[in-house]
This record gives C-alpha cells, sequence and structure tokens, in this order.
C-alpha cells in the first residue's frame, strides 16, 4: 500500500481508486494523506472499513487542505469517532472541492455532528452528506437543522439509523419543506418515504 500511495504522488492519469476493506489502518491512511496532498488527478477514491481510526482522519483531513481535485470520499465504517470528526470538519470548512462525502458508521455521535454541521456553514460545495449509524440524537439533529438554514449546496443528507427522536425529525421535515433544494433521507419536501423515527 506504501508503494501505491507514493506512486499517486506523480500519476495525472487515475481517476478513480476503491480501496473497501483493504485494513490501511492509520499508517495507510498517513501515506495516501501524504499522496493526496499532490495528487491534481484523482477524483473519486473509497477508504470505507479500513480502520483508519482518528489518527487516519487526522492525516486524510490534513491532506483535503490542500488537495484540489478530489471530488468524492467514502470514509464509512472507519472509527474516527468525535475527533476525526473534528479533523474532517476542519478541513470542510476550507475545502472547494469535495461534493459527496460519507462519513457512515463512524460512532461521531452529536459531538462530532456539531463539528460537522459548523463546517458546512461554511462549505459552498458539498451536495451529499452521509451520517448514517453514527448514534445521533436529538442535539446533534439540533445543530445539522441549523445548518440547513445557512448551507446552499447540499442536496442529499443520510441520516438513517440514528436515534433522532420523532419530534426532531419531524422539524426535520419542515426544514426542508422550507429548502427546495435539500432532500433529507427518510423525507421528500411533502411526504416521507421511509421515517427510521425513534421515540
Amino acid at each position: 500500500m506504501k508503494e501505491l500511495a507514493s506512486s499517486l504522488k506523480q500519476n495525472t492519469s487515475l481517476k478513480t481508486l476503491n480501496l473497501e476493506g483493504n485494513q490501511i489502518g492509520n499508517e495507510g491512511a498517513k501515506n495516501f494523506g501524504s499522496a493526496l496532498r499532490e495528487n491534481s488527478s484523482l477524483g473519486f477514491i473509497n477508504l470505507c472499513m479500513n480502520h483508519i481510526g482518528y489518527k487516519g482522519a487526522i492525516e486524510i483531513g490534513s491532506s483535503l487542505l490542500q488537495n484540489s481535485a478530489l471530488t468524492h470520499l467514502d470514509l464509512g465504517y472507519n472509527y474516527i469517532g468525535v475527533e476525526g470528526a473534528k479533523e474532517i470538519a476542519h478541513a470542510l470548512q476550507f475545502n472547494t472541492c469535495i461534493t459527496f462525502l460519507s462519513l457512515k458508521g463512524n460512532e461521531i455521535g452529536d459531538e462530532g455532528t456539531k463539528d460537522i454541521a459548523q463546517s458546512l456553514v461554511h462549505n459552498k460545495t458539498i451536495k451529499s452528506l452521509d451520517l448514517s449509524y453514527n448514534q445521533i440524537e436529538n442535539d446533534g439533529a439540533r445543530d445539522i437543522e441549523s445548518c440547513i438554514q445557512s448551507n446552499s449546496s447540499l442536496t442529499f443528507l443520510n441520516l438513517e439509523n440514528n436515534q433522532i427522536g420523532s419530534e426532531m425529525l419531524s422539524s426535520l421535515k419542515q426544514s426542508v419543506g422550507s429548502k427546495l433544494n435539500l432532500v433529507l433521507f427518510g423525507f421528500t419536501k411533502d411526504k416521507f418515504v421511509s421515517s427510521h423515527v425513534h421515540s
């Protein structure tokens, strides 16, 4: 993996890289983070299920501050936790090319969700965000709701399988109704598609 990451620094033709389930760990994330700082062609990278942890998220987040090509990033099921979410959130405040980000199944909870939500107030390019399976409760959902009012680019948000109460979900539905360019997972503007309500 180190050799592959190193080769990306000079590569100018590869557009897509799928490394799902390769167990690269935080050291592998460090190598790929270093490569992403220099790579100018890779637009899609899937690092889902690689156990990069929060240390790996720090490396990837840092690379996003310099990378100007990557538009799709999947960090699902990597155990990045709250600290990892903070690093990714910091990068999102300044990154101007990411349009798709998956943080699915990373145990970021309400605290990590707050950081991500606040970053979206500044980010104007992200269109699709997956925060499903993250132990998000009502407080995190409120932060997301606030973000929805300030963000103009987000068009898809996945909150499936979190612990958000029914009243909070209803409030989020109303927020969707006020922003025609936003689809919140589980709802459309006019009706429930799939509720996933926890009370």
